[in-house]
């Protein structure tokens, strides 16, 4: 109804309906603007996206996966040290996940997580 209603006025270029076709058009653009940033459709996942994946914003996730890949390539178990609880150090690094923080640059960069979140994620038990 909404999208007949809005053709009739544009077509009859009724000018006293002007404020209804421009709030029309407003609402409309509102509608798949909300329904494109908050209403995800179901997918089917690839096996290598982990579970804790599916369902957050494309861009998230590609940016958790390029870093858990390299978490998997660069760090082991035996480069994490357990500090206090919630905190670690890996390599150089110092995260803590009680104040959702890392030391290094990529994640004052992107306030995302990084490869030194992965790796304990990938590693720790209990994390």
């Amino acid at each position: 109804m909404t999208t007949r209603v809005y053709i009739e006025l544009d077509q009859n270029h009724n000018h006293s309906a002007l404020p209804i076709h421009t709030m029309l058009k407003h609402t409309i653009h509102i509608m798949s603007k909300h329904k494109k940033n908050n209403i995800t459709e179901l997918k089917a996942y690839n096996n290598d996206i982990p579970s804790f994946l599916h369902g957050r914003p494309p861009q998230f996730v590609k940016h958790v996966a390029i870093r858990l890949e390299k978490a998997a390539m660069e760090f082991n178990k035996n480069d994490i040290e357990a500090m206090e609880p919630g905190c670690f150090k890996i390599k150089k690094e110092t995260v803590d996940f009680n104040a959702l923080n890392c030391s290094c640059r990529d994640f004052y960069r992107h306030q995302f997580i990084c490869k030194h979140y992965c790796a304990i994620v990938l590693y720790e038990d209990g994390v």
